[in-house]
């Protein structure tokens, strides 16, 4: 039916039980369909056998503009057939392959394709195996592609190798707006990379490190690009074990910075110095508007909240703040045009 199809355009099979065989009579149907711009087949059983005709079908089509295959278990040999599919694929755009077992080789293999491919904006490789040498390569390839605007590596184990290859493709890279690094053991090193690059990076709005161990080396950086970068509006931060005085540095930055909108510091260990460094911050800041420090380690002294209560009555720019989880008495019920979560 998809052969011949002239009105369908979006095709949804997930939690279907498609397997390897079904993909053959599938893949036929896409080498000729010129209607279908969406399919998703996430959920499913392809595994690699089932994705290799699939991607020999995408080097035909040029109509399929978005492709889903989360959790398929399809692996490096999938990865690497896709690869080869991307390299001369000119129509899609969006490419989701997350929890599929995808290896180094697999990673490497998309990596080279994206040194080729001119259309792919949005690529989701999140819970795969990829490491450091995948990953490497990776971004390597995006520090000349110009069109992937978004990219989901979380849950890779890129380490801080990784960070910094990633940093450098940053340092050229001039589409990349949104970079998701959650759970990916990235230290010191690594992180400090990323945020320098920052510096030179025109692109980046989004910049995700939930769950890593940026460290003090990291946020130094981070201050400093804060203090130079006109672009980035969100940085996530949450559980990095980041401490009291790595937190106030970052504050700090606040004080100058006129572009970030949303910084979240999730269970982190900020205290008592970073409670006035953000209050003193907010005192100058005019474009921040949410700011999440979500079980934290704010102190249960009065002086503290106090300070934050008369930032928030200084700047009328924020409109969200999340202290839930921090030993606070203090009401910020006279709030009324904004949210503070106790």
């Amino acid at each position: 039916a998809l052969a011949s199809n002239a009105t369908l355009t979006s095709v949804s099979l997930r939690d279907s039980g498609v397997a390897a065989d079904d993909c053959k009579v599938l893949a036929q149907a896409l080498e000729v369909n010129a209607k279908l711009s969406f399919v998703d087949l996430a959920g499913n059983k392809i595994d690699g056998a089932g994705c290799i005709p699939l991607a020999k079908a995408l080097e035909m089509n040029k109509a399929l503009t978005s492709i889903i295959l989360d959790e398929n278990s399809i692996g490096n040999a999938g990865a690497v057939a896709l690869g080869k599919a991307l390299e001369v694929n000119s129509t899609l755009t969006v490419v989701k392959l997350r929890d599929n077992q995808i290896g180094m080789e697999g990673g490497e293999a998309l990596g080279n394709a994206l040194r080729k491919n001119t259309t792919v904006c949005e690529i989701d490789l999140g819970n795969n195996e990829i490491g450091e040498e995948g990953s490497t390569v990776l971004f390597d390839a995006l520090a000349a592609n110009g069109t992937v605007t978004s990219l989901r590596i979380d849950g890779n184990n890129i380490s801080d190798a990784g960070g910094t290859a990633l940093g450098k493709a940053l340092q050229t890279n001039c589409a990349l707006a949104a970079v998701h690094l959650s759970d990916n053991c990235i230290c010191d090193g690594g992180s400090q990379a990323i945020f320098e690059s920052l510096e030179a990076n025109r692109t980046l709005t989004t910049l995700d490190l939930d769950n890593n161990l940026a460290g003090a080396q990291g946020m130094r950086a981070l201050r400093n690009a804060l203090t130079g970068n006109s672009v980035l509006k969100a940085v996530h931060l949450d559980d990095n074990d980041v401490d009291d005085h790595d937190a106030a540095v970052v504050f700090e930055a606040l004080e100058t910075n006129t572009t970030l909108t949303a910084l979240h510091l999730n269970a982190n260990k900020v205290g008592y110095r970073g409670g006035k460094a953000l209050a003193e911050a907010l005192h100058k800041n005019t474009t921040i508007r949410s700011i999440h420090l979500r079980d934290n380690s704010l102190p249960k002294d009065v002086k503290t909240h106090k300070w934050l209560a008369d930032a928030l009555d200084a700047n009328n720019f924020v409109k969200y703040m999340d202290l839930r989880g921090n030993p606070i008495d203090y009401k910020f019920e006279h709030f009324t045009d904004r949210t503070v979560e106790l």
